[in-house]
């Protein structure tokens, strides 16, 4: 065999064994891993991580060869498991593992030329990358395109030295990698950054000025061996001072972020100084949004030293000033600041009160409740209302009740809301209690807070305030025993309503009388107390003791509703055909429909008719039987109106004798639009429904067709027909 045979044969050997080994990768075919993702479960998923990991970091490369650009092959199975590894190999505990995962990938990240591949590696080392990544992704930023994989690659390993690497690339790069690399610098709070920042916060770029400026703000101070540089804070102040208004404010606020990292670094005074400097940029035009914040960074900077400038904020002319201050005084802790918020509670201006009292209205600060009671006497009752709305607890629900007496009627309704939310069912008596001692305007109030929540041992106190000589106190009295009577107190409740000789208070104890009496178990029970007065009740009263027995039902009482409707008196007859015909329930239906057949007064037999029709569409019999019903109603009404009410109710019986019946008065002119709209109803097809299709309903639609006068209408009935067989 010649030396170029023997040659070219040992290069085909050595190809094939390439070949063999990166298919193997370690023993390892990564063609069924591929295969196999994504996976079912988490628990496959993990197996197919540690198959590809026993592989070394020649499985991982080839599964990285199987990356192609976009547009240039399905990649999909390699990107999942490329990424499911890189999250794996880097959990507690497995450093071994997320070395030789970050290793692979950075050789894949050598060798692969295409940019968007780099990218995507570049995030995987997000996750797995260390230490190792740093050189690596430091030529990656030599790349325009690869500088923001690569920065936030750096920025999520934070390898000791990372600013190292980011800083010799911002002196060549430009634009938008420039800008990345500056906010990665300031994230990292890198001092050596600072020389390179001033210069460019300094320059023309108008997108790396503001990104210099936040940068040198976040790194503060620069400490070197026998000094400390302070260029960022110099680069700041000047920035305030130059540009646009915009960005004036942007470097201010800048500004203060860099007081409070001269703080950090226990330069305090310097802070305050730079905070001070903020505030009398806020006085110029248009700039006292500054104010605010620079107070509140003095507070932050200076703590309880900050107090004095708090103050004077807090008692300036300009009540932006005034009320940041306050809150941020507030929000300071210790003995300084509260004895400050007390000071300005106990002597300060009106709308500082509010401010603060209104601050304070969300949390419970035993440290004020002695200045938030006196301004419970404050001589403005917006101060007034306020320091309502702070208290909290059963002090402030003493404080609430001691203040009903004296309270305006504005003031009453403020009361009443907190004293129902911090009352519980065992203060009810305590609240009952200042009835006899408050005016009549407060003790409505006390009533309707009894009433609201159903203060039954409190019924005694009621019964009495319904003795009132205040009309007032006596109707809302009234109204609470609604909620605050049992059974037993029906008899005393009873009496008052026939006593009184005001109508909306018989009305009340009446209505009251109802409430109660609906917890008895038998119908004839609940409406026993009201049939024993009925008798001998005066003729006013009668009446609404009529009015309330549909409420109360059974049979006794339906009669005595049923004899009144014919009695001699035209109020009791009147009440009685209201009660007749808002009877609920079906006993009343023939009652209804035999007095409207001989009742004269057109009036109440309409309302009989109309409470009659009600009754039958809620009585879930079968179509046939209310049809007849119907029928029979239809034969005692006397007017067109109530017939067209009667007629309305056939929509629901959708039956051939509901149009047949509804045909005979297609002829009559004041009917027959309300006949022939109800039967398009019963007839035709809608929705689920598929209409009435015996042949029987043709004559009937027929003539329907020819008095429908809006077209469409008369073209769905046509339409109907045309599908119904002729007999």
């Amino acid at each position: 065999m010649t030396a170029p045979v023997f040659r070219r044969m040992a290069w085909q050997g050595l190809a094939l064994g390439l070949l063999v080994g990166q298919a193997l990768a370690g023993n390892v075919e990564v063609k069924p891993l591929l295969a196999r993702m994504p996976a079912r479960t988490a628990a496959e998923e993990q197996a197919v991580f540690g198959e590809l990991i026993k592989g070394g970091p020649e499985a991982v490369q080839a599964v990285c060869a199987k990356l192609a650009p976009p547009g240039k092959g399905g990649d999909s199975s390699a990107r999942y498991l490329l990424g499911g590894l890189a999250f794996y190999a880097a959990r507690p505990g497995a450093e071994a593992e997320r070395r030789l995962c970050s290793d692979a990938m950075l050789e894949a990240l050598r060798k692969v030329p295409d940019p968007e591949i780099k990218s995507f590696l570049l995030g995987l080392l997000r996750w797995c990358g260390g230490p190792e990544c740093l050189a690596p992704l430091g030529v990656c930023l030599r790349e325009p395109n690869l500088v923001e994989p690569a920065t936030q690659a750096l920025l999520a390993i934070r390898a000791p030295g990372t600013a190292a690497v980011l800083l010799p690339a911002l002196k060549k790069a430009r634009g938008n990698e420039a800008v990345t690399l500056v906010k990665a610098l300031g994230e990292l709070r890198a001092p050596p950054a600072v020389p390179a920042l001033v210069e460019l916060a300094a320059g023309a770029d108008a997108d790396l000025r503001p990104a210099a400026l936040r940068a040198l703000a976040e790194i503060g101070p620069r400490e070197r061996l026998l000094w400390t540089d302070y260029s960022a804070g110099d680069a700041l102040r000047r920035a305030c001072r130059t540009g646009d208004a915009r960005e004036k404010a942007l470097a201010a606020n800048l500004y203060l972020r860099y007081a409070r990292r001269l703080a950090e670094y226990g330069a305090r005074a310097r802070g305050a100084a730079v905070c001070r400097e903020v505030l009398a940029l806020g006085a110029a035009p248009g700039a006292a949004h500054l104010r605010p914040a620079a107070l509140n960074t003095l507070a932050a900077v200076c703590g309880e030293q900050a107090i004095p400038d708090l103050v004077a904020a807090v008692n300036s002319s300009n009540r932006t000033d005034s009320v940041s201050a306050l809150h941020t005084l507030l929000a300071m802790p210790g003995a300084q600041s509260t004895g400050a918020l007390n000071q300005i509670l106990a002597s300060g201006p009106d709308h500082l009160r509010i401010a603060l009292l209104n601050a304070l209205a969300g949390a419970n600060s035993p440290a004020f409740s002695g200045a938030v009671a006196a301004n419970l006497k404050h001589s403005d009752v917006d101060v007034r209302t306020a320091a309502i709305q702070t208290l909290h607890g059963k002090q402030g629900l003493a404080s609430l009740l001691d203040l009903l007496p004296s309270a305006s009627a504005d003031e009453l309704l403020e009361l009443k809301k907190h004293i129902l939310a911090l009352a519980d069912k065992k203060d009810l008596p305590d609240i009952a209690a200042v009835l006899a001692k408050a005016p009549a305007l407060a003790q409505v109030v006390i009533l309707d807070i009894l009433s609201q929540r159903r203060a039954i041992a409190c019924v005694t106190v009621v019964l009495g305030a319904a003795a009132s000589a205040d009309p007032a106190v006596r109707l809302a009295a009234m109204k609470a025993l609604g909620t605050t009577a049992a059974p037993a107190q029906l008899p005393q409740m009873m009496a008052l309503a026939l006593k009184s000789t005001a109508a909306d208070e018989q009305a009340a104890a009446l209505r009251a009388v109802v409430a109660v009496a609906k917890v008895l178990p038998e119908a004839e029970q609940r409406a026993g107390m009201v049939l024993d007065v009925y008798p001998n009740a005066p003729a006013g009263i009668k009446a609404q003791l009529l009015g309330v027995l549909p409420e109360l039902g059974g049979q006794q009482a339906l009669e005595t509703v049923t004899g009144a409707v014919t009695g001699p008196e035209d109020s009791i007859r009147n009440a009685a055909v209201g009660a007749l015909a808002n009877w609920p329930d079906q006993a009343a239906a023939a009652t209804m429909l035999q007095a409207a057949a001989v009742i004269t007064n057109l009036t109440h037999q309409a309302l009989l008719l109309r409470g009659f029709v009600r009754l039958v569409r809620e009585s879930g019999q079968p179509d046939t039987a209310k049809l007849g019903r119907y029928q029979e109603a239809l034969a005692a009404a006397r007017r067109s109106d109530e017939k067209k009410i009667i007629l309305g109710a056939l929509v629901d019986v959708k039956t051939l004798a509901a149009l047949q019946l509804l045909d005979k008065y297609l002829d009559d002119p004041e009917l027959r639009d309300e006949a022939a709209s109800v039967a398009v109803l019963v007839a035709c097809p809608e929705g689920n429904y598929k209409g009435l299709t015996d042949p029987a309903a043709r004559p009937v639609l027929v003539r329907m067709a020819g008095v429908i006068k809006d077209e469409p209408v008369r073209k769905k009935v046509e339409a109907h027909l045309a599908g119904i067989k002729k007999e």
